[in-house]
């Protein structure tokens, strides 16, 4: 309960979140998240959740949980970076301890491990995911 006043007592002296004058809130465009604030899950812009909570607020900060759709801050940076990409050596995809897949972030299949890798690595041992379909 000490560290949820100090986080609120932060928000409120910094103007963020609940606290924000309707001048200085973030407003939705790329790079900012939607925090659901009843469960604490962040959504990213590719979500349908993106902005529609009852309640929430728009976010440049990486908080709460990540979106089981959507991935959160780890899909969101996924999407940069694959746009950004020109080669396989720059996607990042995840895969698991156990398993003899690669997936994109925020995948079912993700639940219990999650271990970033390279595109380019990942093709090497692994093969791509159907649920998610990652890139090849």
């Amino acid at each position: 309960m000490d560290l949820f006043r100090q986080l609120e007592r932060e928000a409120r002296e910094a103007g963020r979140g609940l606290w924000a004058e309707d001048s200085t809130a973030v407003q939705p465009s790329e790079g900012t998240y939607w925090l659901n604030t009843k469960t604490n899950v962040l959504h990213n812009s590719t979500c349908r959740w993106y902005g529609n909570t009852a309640e929430g607020y728009y976010t440049e900060e990486v908080l709460g949980k990540d979106c089981g759709l959507c991935g959160g801050a780890h899909r969101q940076d996924t999407i940069q970076t694959t746009k950004q990409s020109t080669s396989d050596e720059d996607v990042i995809v995840y895969v698991t301890k156990t398993g003899s897949k690669y997936h994109r972030a925020g995948c079912k299949y993700l639940k219990k491990s999650q271990i970033p890798m390279k595109l380019s690595e990942a093709k090497k041992r692994y093969s791509p995911c159907s649920a998610c379909n990652p890139p090849r």
